[in-house]
């Protein structure tokens, strides 16, 4: 618009000095090349005192392009806060408690012995003591002996204390004089060999050890003998019961309470002593099992079988050994080379059978060996 106000001042000006400028000076040299084209219009009126409408050109102002820029159409949106991620701690790196060390000394029973016969056995108890016990007591058999040698080991083993010329017999603690060995004749008393674990379970010949070992072999007398004759050991309700107080059925036989830990510590023995490997010529492995024995299973010279365990168990803590049983080992020891270690050691019936024996001893601090 400046420009425009400026332009239409310039024109006047000049319009207003070539008027002035005819008149002063009267007529000039015609050129028509200095005076501009001037067509009268009807609309332009002459001013006060001008003879000629003078018509400039119309000029049309210019105009600066603005350049024209057209925006996308944007429709505003909610500004959305985006949710925040949540940082996420790493997962701490657990590290384990160490393990103490625990030495066997923690844990285990160390075990030391008086005796120089278990020298091999010090040391720390562990779940291979019966390994070690079986090593000791059949390595240390050095005298297997014969059937008819057992004659005269029982004849001192067995000896009545108050008559030297007297056996007792073990079911009955009956005096039977020793000159009445079964020869084959029949009586009342008359005292023969008696195995505790029977020959028909597990060992039917003479030349297998087991058969002759005095440490379950008993003097007995003859008839009682011929009534347990290979029943299982167990408690007998309302069967038939004698004078000396043993009781049995058609399965099992229950001595009188004097000797049930007695029998029992002999059959521990066998089962120990004879543990399944090569014993001279034979293998033989001797186990107790729960209620009766199955005969089927049993396999001479190889494996045999005795029940009841629980029983037997059971009647090893309720008859603790007796000075009478302790001098009975000895003198088998002397003949055999060879200990019944559970009746020197009571408390190894607790070592083996630890998850079986808590009802009637405590295995406090041997967990570890069930």
């Amino acid at each position: 618009m400046k420009i425009k106000g400026l332009l239409l001042s310039l024109a006047l000006i000049l319009c207003l000095s070539a008027c002035n400028s005819s008149d002063i000076n009267g007529s000039i040299d015609d050129d028509s090349s200095l005076i501009p084209s001037v067509t009268p219009t009807p609309d332009n009126e002459p001013s006060a005192g001008a003879t000629d409408s003078i018509v400039y050109p119309s000029i049309t102002p210019t105009v600066e392009p603005t350049d024209s820029i057209v925006y996308p159409s944007v429709t505003p949106t909610e500004s959305v806060m985006p949710t925040p991620t949540p940082t996420i701690s790493p997962t701490p790196t657990i590290v384990p408690t160490p393990t103490p060390t625990i030495e066997p000394s923690d844990y285990r029973l160390n075990l030391t012995f008086s005796d120089s016969y278990y020298d091999d056995l010090n040391g720390y108890l562990d779940v291979d003591f019966k390994i070690k016990l079986h090593a000791l007591i059949e390595t240390t058999h050095i005298n297997q002996g014969s059937y008819s040698d057992a004659w005269a080991v029982l004849k001192a083993a067995d000896q009545d204390p108050s008559n030297s010329s007297n056996i007792l017999c073990i079911y009955t603690g009956r005096s039977i004089p020793i000159a009445n060995q079964d020869t084959g004749s029949s009586g009342d008393n008359i005292w023969n060999r008696e195995h505790v674990w029977p020959k028909s379970l597990g060992f039917s010949s003479k030349s297998n050890p087991a058969h002759n070992d005095c440490h379950h072999l008993h003097a007995s007398e003859k008839n009682i003998n011929s009534t347990r004759g290979n029943k299982d050991f167990g408690e007998v309700i309302g069967g038939t019961t004698d004078s000396y107080g043993n009781s049995w059925n058609s399965s099992y036989f229950e001595p009188r309470d004097e000797v049930k830990g007695d029998i029992a510590r002999s059959i521990l023995y066998m089962v120990v002593r004879y543990n399944g490997d090569d014993c001279d010529s034979c293998t033989l492995d001797l186990e107790m099992v729960d209620g009766t024995a199955n005969t089927g299973d049993i396999v001479s010279g190889t494996r045999g079988y005795i029940g009841d365990i629980d029983t037997l168990l059971k009647w090893h803590y309720e008859d603790p050994v007796s000075e009478e049983e302790k001098n009975r080992n000895d003198i088998v020891y002397s003949y055999q080379g060879n200990r019944n270690p559970f009746i020197d050691h009571e408390e190894f019936v607790t070592y083996l059978y630890t998850d079986l024996v808590s009802e009637y001893t405590s295995i406090d601090g041997l967990a570890y060996l069930m």
